[in-house]
């Protein structure tokens, strides 16, 4: 992995905050899952002079690189600061990532961070948000599908995150729902991932609130949204109220996306 290349890679964007060490922590849990490298990465604005804000940044990246590494010995950590705005920093690296981790808490500031919203509008990968100060839960990976049309993406993703961490899946879909099509695509999943129980539960009422229900006890939320496009005010409120939330970018125009 180059200072460029973060092809396949998780990274997880710092910022020198408290809650930093808790999304390095969750993202090198993630790498080490995967078998993929790790980057941690931190942008610092114009308008500094470069030896200073350099420093500065290495001043964030380093330990949040020896703590990763301490972590997961043998796992491949690289630390990168980016001269340039955050969004425009983050939005690069997850067009070639695998995976992006951010903090919904920290010196993005807003209600889960103007940066992270932003972000996720302009994300080439699925996107993690994760609350400060919460423990890491035991509970089911859920997932939000409104038809198979779409769906496989968020899917998939939230299969890998529940193989990885031993725990079950379970799909929620809006009642009536596309229950054969939908029960289909989840039999295609779920077969690279023999292991992972996988349940669909229909429910009335909002998307938020069904999800916002379970997401207490939940390892993590996985919700779509429409590529290239600002989060609906269903996914924002999911995104806002949940511990740990997974966007996941699918094709304009399918219904899978959490309007």
């Amino acid at each position: 992995m180059t200072d460029t290349d973060t092809s396949g890679t998780v990274v997880v964007g710092v910022d020198g905050s408290e809650g930093d060490a808790g999304i390095v922590d969750w993202a090198a849990d993630e790498a080490a899952r995967r078998g993929a490298p790790l980057l941690v990465l931190y942008a610092y604005a114009w308008g500094v002079p470069l030896p200073m804000a350099f420093a500065a940044g290495k001043e964030v990246t380093d330990p949040a690189v020896a703590r990763a590494r301490a972590r997961h010995p043998g796992l491949a950590v690289q630390g990168l600061e980016v001269l340039g705005h955050a969004v425009t920093a983050l939005a690069d690296a997850s067009r070639r990532a695998s995976l992006l981790v951010l903090g919904a808490k920290g010196a993005s500031a807003g209600r889960f961070g103007s940066v992270v919203e932003r972000v996720m509008a302009h994300a080439g990968c699925p996107v993690v948000v994760l609350s400060g100060g919460r423990e890491p839960r035991r509970g089911p990976v859920v997932v939000w599908v409104d038809t198979a049309d779409g769906a496989r993406p968020v899917l998939e993703l939230a299969l890998a995150v529940a193989g990885g961490r031993g725990v079950p899946v379970q799909v929620v879909q809006a009642r009536p729902g596309d229950g054969a099509g939908l029960a289909r695509l989840m039999t295609e999943c779920a077969e690279a991932h023999p292991q992972v129980p996988v349940t669909l539960e229909e429910v009335s009422g909002t998307v938020a609130a069904a999800l916002l229900d379970r997401a207490g006890a939940a390892t993590l939320v996985v919700v779509g949204t429409p590529a290239g496009h600002h989060l609906s005010r269903a996914a924002r409120e999911v995104v806002d109220g949940a511990p740990a939330v997974a966007v996941v970018p699918v094709p304009a125009g399918t219904r899978s996306s959490t309007r």
